[in-house]
């Protein structure tokens, strides 16, 4: 276990975490890559290690969908306020077999897995998505500690509406994370209704990542 500097405070990244500078059709980025061990969630084990993982700290309360191009400080990657350009995030999504989300992962790393999310672009593409509470396939879910295997989650993502986002207070897909929601909750992103039992919500000083990257 190594630890990665943030500039915010140190955590503790699986296995190996290095910054390096990449060129994206024009200036430098600095991008935070993280290798990770194979990933085992009760019984189940997802096979091989996730090569590098490219972070995106989203500005989580605004309502752009992903694929909208509207950047904060895209050349400048902090915990706080960073989303990339949408031609940064579509070439990062051409090059990647997997998407993810964490909370407040400069403290927690991924923490048990525990509020966290990932699923492949083949079975749902997060970056060209629109909808209203469409089920769509993840490998691993879990929300306040209801979790859910390969299972598909409830969606939202809506032009000058919606940042995607899960609303858990919502039932009609597989996975079931309603016992315990408020009212209309968000999760993952957009945040109009928190629960501070949802960690990426927790308090004022909550981040959210969504990450694009792959698997070897």
């Amino acid at each position: 276990m190594k630890k990665c500097s943030t500039g915010r405070k140190q955590y503790q990244a699986p296995q190996k975490a290095t910054v390096r500078p990449v060129n994206w059709h024009g200036p430098k980025v600095y991008i935070l890559s993280i290798n990770f061990k194979n990933e085992v969630v009760g019984e189940v084990i997802f096979p091989a290690a996730v090569i590098e993982i490219i972070i995106f700290n989203f500005v989580t309360n605004r309502s752009s969908p992903l694929s909208v191009n509207d950047p904060v400080n895209e050349n400048s990657p902090n915990w706080f306020l960073y989303r990339l350009t949408a031609d940064r995030m579509k070439s990062l999504r051409d090059v990647s077999t997997h998407w993810r989300a964490t909370c407040s992962f400069d403290k927690y790393g991924i923490n048990h897995y525990k509020d966290y999310i990932r699923g492949r672009f083949a079975e749902a593409d997060i970056f060209a998505f629109l909808g209203r509470g469409i089920c769509l396939k993840t490998e691993l879910v879990n929300i306040r500690g209801h979790m859910g295997i390969r299972k598909t989650a409830r969606f939202w993502q809506v032009i000058s509406t919606y940042l995607l986002h899960i609303d858990s207070s919502h039932k009609g897909c597989q996975f079931d994370p309603t016992v315990g929601s408020v009212s209309s909750e968000d999760n993952f992103g957009f945040y109009h209704t928190a629960n501070p039992k949802f960690t990426c919500t927790m308090n004022e000083d909550s981040t959210t990542q969504w990450w694009f990257g792959g698997y070897q």
